[in-house]
């Protein structure tokens, strides 16, 4: 089965959700996702490493940061400074060819 792309909408919805501390099942049945995917998303996007798996849950507090991709002024989860571009906006050919 083919894999579907994450959209901005859903990925700005799994920061929202994992934010209000629902668990990985919960958050793929609102998204329709599987639990695997919403995990593989969530560390694409910063938010895996701060998943407590024993309870299942996102904690509330994270240490990554909630803000607007430079280019396409959508929600992103920055990392670390220096990371302002979305994933999705890193693989057009405007941000490859800047």
């Amino acid at each position: 089965m083919a894999e579907r792309k994450w959209t901005h909408d859903e990925a700005t919805q799994l920061i929202e959700l994992a934010e209000a501390g629902l668990t990985v099942e919960e958050i793929g049945e609102r998204l329709d996702r599987t639990p695997g995917a919403v995990r593989v998303k969530a560390n694409r996007i910063g938010i895996e490493s701060f998943y407590e798996r024993d309870i299942g849950k996102f904690p509330a507090k994270r240490r990554s940061e909630k803000l607007d991709c430079m280019m396409c002024h959508l929600p992103m989860v920055s990392t670390w400074a220096g990371n302002r571009i979305c994933d999705c906006c890193k693989k057009t050919e405007l941000y490859r060819c800047a």
